[in-house]
């Protein structure tokens, strides 16, 4: 369900004042939700009627071609909010990443988003049910996965007890079904 006006509004309100928030976006083809009250303060956008799928860097979690969709990446920036993921080992630093959307930075904006997940090469945004790559209506690339973003807190305050300003940070991810037990592994509870 999309957010009402009201909620969007609290949740800017509540960013403003420098609270702290994950957005992890789900594409939904014509059925995604208007996130752009959310997304645009942050100079972001999100198209949901492409789901990004590969050929090659997918998790084989089923068969058949759907399975290009649980697109996995091992590309990350330098950003502090991903610097242990970048400093793994390759094979234990892959980041499962199935049914995302594209997630761009808007050209012009005043915020600041810093880019902190990429796709493989390659990777393509898919319209239809079943990924197949057509080279006359899609273009492979390598896709931003995820952005922070983060800015100073209206009320100008300071960090209690410090002499650091209060600030806001958002981190957006194109996908939200990381964010699954079925793709977190760990031990413990």
């Amino acid at each position: 369900l999309p957010f009402t006006t009201q909620e969007i509004d609290a949740l800017n309100a509540y960013r403003e004042q420098g609270g702290s928030l994950l957005i992890a976006l789900r594409p939904a083809r014509s059925h995604t939700a208007d996130m752009s009250g959310l997304l645009e303060p942050l100079g972001l956008e999100f198209d949901g009627n492409r789901t990004l799928a590969h050929s090659n860097y997918f998790y084989p979690v089923i068969k058949g071609p759907i399975a290009q969709y649980f697109i996995y990446t091992t590309s990350y920036t330098t950003h502090s909010s991903v610097s242990l993921l970048s400093k793994q080992k390759a094979n234990s630093r892959q980041l499962i990443m199935p049914f995302s959307g594209v997630l761009t930075q808007i050209e012009g904006s005043e915020a600041s988003p810093q880019e902190a997940i990429k796709s493989m090469a390659e990777t393509f945004g898919e319209t239809d049910k079943v990924p197949n790559f057509d080279s006359e209506l899609e273009s492979k690339s390598i896709y931003s996965l995820g952005f922070a973003v983060s800015g100073p807190a209206a009320d100008g305050g300071m960090v209690e007890g410090t002499e650091e300003p209060k600030e806001w940070r958002v981190f957006v991810t194109a996908g939200s079904n990381w964010i699954s037990d079925a793709f977190i592994t760990g031990h413990g509870g």
